[in-house]
């Protein structure tokens, strides 16, 4: 480019012929601005929200990172059990400790696997009690939870597996009793 300057202060600027070295600098930089921001929006995210389904019951997930390895998980979910009358939901909260999976195999690192415990809350109504009226029943336990989860490169989607055994410390007489739940999500990215 070339600057002139007239009388009056004003300048002038007129285009010249780029060099062929100066416009492979500017592609070069551009693609690797671009590639530099687009993993850096899929690599991490901070929070997301979506659906889960499993064993238990099916619902809304919740994750939201605390530290870069570190998440805390919300899960609520319908539950109505298979055979009974009875139907209720389950509210889950979770600590994870979150590490991305590098392996030259794989060709990614969109992979990461979770490990963590938190607390779990049920309520159930049981319509088949004989005199006509819904017995509530409640529950509360300690989870455990190993989890495995994928973030697509191109949306921002995640998609999600984990196993979660559980133990139940209060527990009425006819509410379900259970121990293991498994179950597979999908999640919107909603702030990076």
């Amino acid at each position: 480019m070339k600057l002139l300057r007239t009388h009056g202060g004003v300048f002038f600027c007129f285009a010249l012929t780029p060099n062929p070295q100066t416009m492979i600098f500017k592609r070069f930089s551009l693609m690797v601005l671009m590639s530099v921001s687009l993993t850096s929006v899929f690599a991490q995210y901070r929070s997301a929200l979506g659906v889960i389904g499993g064993k238990e019951g099916f619902g809304l997930t919740y994750k939201q990172f605390i530290q870069p390895e570190q998440n805390i998980e919300i899960n609520f979910l319908y539950s109505r059990i298979t055979g009974t009358a009875q139907d209720g939901g389950v509210l889950i909260a979770l600590y994870q400790l979150h590490k991305e999976i590098h392996a030259s195999t794989l060709h990614t690192t969109n992979l990461s696997w979770s490990v963590g415990g938190g607390l779990h809350a049920g309520y159930w109504n049981d319509f088949s009690v004989s005199n006509g009226y819904a017995a509530a029943n409640t529950a509360f336990g300690i989870d455990a939870v190993l989890g495995l989860e994928y973030q697509l490169g191109f949306v921002p989607i995640t998609l999600g597996a984990q196993v979660r055994p559980n133990y139940e410390f209060v527990h009425t007489e006819s509410a379900p009793q259970r121990y293991f739940d498994m179950a597979v999500m999908v999640r919107y990215i909603i702030a990076d």
